[in-house]
C-alpha cells in the first residue's frame, strides 16, 4: 500500500523480473533475482504459472498460452 507513484508497480515488476532494478538487489529463496540469466530467468517466471487454471491467470498470460497452443497444434 502507497500513494500513487511511491513504487509499488516497479517493486512487483521487479519481483516479476519484467523490469531489472537500478539499484539494490531482490532475493527470493536465497537467489539474486537480477543474477538470473537464460534457462534461470525462464525457468524462475514459469515456476508459478504451472500449477494454475486458466481463470487464475493474467489477460496476458492466457493469451501466450493460446498462442503457444496454436503454434503447437497447428505450426502452419
Amino acid at each position: 500500500m502507497g500513494s500513487s507513484g511511491s513504487g509499488k508497480s516497479t517493486l512487483l515488476n521487479c519481483i516479476a523480473t519484467v523490469i531489472r532494478p537500478t539499484g539494490g538487489k531482490i532475493r527470493v529463496d536465497g537467489r539474486d533475482l537480477s543474477a538470473l540469466q537464460g534457462r534461470d530467468l525462464a525457468a524462475y517466471r514459469g515456476r508459478d504459472v504451472l500449477d494454475k487454471f486458466p481463470a487464475q491467470m493474467s489477460g496476458g498470460q492466457q493469451q501466450r498460452v493460446a498462442a503457444a497452443r496454436a503454434l503447437i497444434l497447428l505450426p502452419s
